[in-house]
């Protein structure tokens, strides 16, 4: 069984990247069709979210290392003794013919022409 089978996460509003989800969080998945004519390198990112809290309620989480959470519906999940930045990322996705694919709860992301920026959350 994966280590997030055995961690109990706590209710609130966040994502994070893993091919295997605890059984109350929902799963989906982001493909990116990235620009042939320089790297042609497709990518999936694979996401465990929930959504049965406010994002604004602080909730537990081990705190010795700083890590990252996405942002799902709401803003960056508050964490108990971490201070948290909101970052981004931008992909320049295939112009043409052109194959992203958002499916089932991911992170945050807007997407547009080809175009795709995740939010994501920084804790430390």
């Amino acid at each position: 069984m994966s280590e997030f089978g055995t961690y109990d996460w706590p209710a609130g509003d966040y994502c994070f990247l893993s091919t295997e989800c605890p059984s109350d969080f929902q799963t989906g998945y982001i493909f990116l069709d990235e620009e042939d004519d320089i790297y042609d390198l497709d990518f999936n990112m694979s996401f465990c979210c929930r959504n049965n809290g406010l994002s604004s309620v602080p909730i537990q989480l081990p705190t010795a290392n700083p890590f990252y959470l996405f942002r799902f519906v709401g803003d960056c999940q508050e964490v108990i003794g971490m201070t948290v930045r909101e970052e981004y990322i931008q992909f320049d996705t295939e112009d043409t013919d052109n194959f992203d694919e958002l499916h089932g709860s991911h992170a945050l992301v807007f997407l547009e022409n080809a175009y795709l920026e995740m939010r994501f959350c920084y804790y430390e």
